[in-house]
């Protein structure tokens, strides 16, 4: 029974800190200084609806990410636009896809323009998106979701070795703290903690990326 209550008691903690240092975050977000010189803007899909179309939430980040890139690319050279996000159960489409479609009728050019449509899971969208940069993973990146996913998303490309990261929030500069939400990224982070060491500990013991990408499923 004590181990049964040390191992409750160590769930709560991390439940407790994943919940409330997310709602700390989302209630002292202020719009960061953008850099100068960022390579790629990165946008992280939400779902999407039962009739297989972007919620609104998957929405807005496009839109935020869009209206971002334009910004930038209107001060100096442009950099890439990377949408991120796969096809659940009953998408037609993967979500990078449909936000893809958004911003080249937004007018992003091609050129600039990279969808990234195999991940299930926010580590999944950081390896995928770093294979996708290549090597300007490595320079500025700015990181575009909604406030609450913003810790968890930074803390997943950081394990998935990018350092250089600018918070962005889609919606907005006084973000709303949806209770939802929040409470789901207390069992999210230990879930992403697992996963990632997990990952970590198979590759380092040489196990074939096919076994690992599951992993983080």
């Amino acid at each position: 029974m004590g181990v049964i209550r040390r191992l409750l008691a160590t769930g709560c903690v991390i439940f407790l800190l994943g919940s409330g240092g997310t709602a700390a975050f989302v209630l002292t977000y202020a719009p960061p200084a953008l850099p100068d010189n960022a390579a790629a803007v990165v946008v992280l899909s939400a779902g999407t609806t039962a009739d297989g179309r972007m919620t609104p939430e998957t929405a807005a980040r496009a839109r935020s990410g869009v209206t971002l890139w334009q910004e930038l690319a209107s001060d100096g050279e442009a950099p890439l636009l990377v949408m991120s996000g796969g096809r659940g159960g009953g998408d037609p489409r993967a979500k990078a896809a449909m936000m893809a479609d958004a911003a080249r009728d937004a007018g992003v050019p091609p050129a600039r323009l990279r969808a990234e449509g195999g991940s299930h899971s926010t580590l999944q969208n950081a390896l995928f998106t770093r294979d996708i940069l290549g090597p300007i993973a490595e320079d500025r990146l700015i990181l575009v979701s909604s406030a609450y996913h913003l810790p968890r998303a930074w803390a997943s490309f950081r394990w998935a070795g990018m350092d250089g990261l600018t918070l962005y929030a889609a919606d907005g500069p006084n973000p709303r703290l949806p209770t939802v939400p929040i409470l789901l990224e207390g069992v999210k982070w230990p879930v992403n903690i697992l996963r990632a060491a997990g990952y970590s500990a198979a590759d380092a013991l040489g196990v074939p990326e096919a076994g690992l990408t599951p992993l983080l499923h």
